[in-house]
């Protein structure tokens, strides 16, 4: 499960944390489902972030339902890191038709594990408890809201 080669989606990691990294995000117009999708290589036919259009709720939720099937966050193996493994994870907040929020799973073992773009804030890491209370603005979330899937 290892993979000893330079990993596209950390090169598409590392991009997007220079141009929308939450100290000084350069590029807002992203939105996280983009964000979260094509550092996991979903779109492969653009070359950089800055070509993305942007994804709707009813758009993200049908990618979600063609390429990943959900799980239960302890199927995601114990000493899963994205750099080490070939296996890609996503957290998804919010009703599987009109999902809120995307974010990836870097290191569960890490106490910040996921990667995502949070509106007006920028791209960065956060434990599930900063991700639930930045979202909660826009209205109350609770851990029925919370669901993994893995990449197929």
């Amino acid at each position: 499960m290892k993979s000893k080669k330079t990993v596209p989606e950390l090169e598409r990691l590392a991009e997007v944390r220079m141009m929308c990294s939450r100290p000084n995000p350069l590029y807002e117009r992203i939105d996280n489902f983009s964000i979260a999708l094509y550092v996991l290589g979903h779109f492969e036919d653009v070359p950089d972030f800055l070509s993305l259009n942007g994804l709707d709720t009813s758009e993200a939720s049908e990618i979600l339902k063609e390429n990943f099937e959900e799980i239960n966050f302890e199927d995601i193996p114990e000493g899963y890191n994205i750099r080490e493994s070939k296996e890609r994870y996503l957290l998804v907040i919010g009703d599987l038709v009109f999902p809120r929020h995307f974010a990836f799973v870097v290191d569960p073992n890490n106490e910040r594990p996921f990667f995502s773009k949070l509106d007006h804030i920028g791209s960065g890491y956060d434990s599930l408890v900063e991700l639930m209370e930045n979202l909660s603005d826009e209205g109350k979330i609770g851990l029925e809201d919370v669901h993994y899937f893995r990449q197929v």
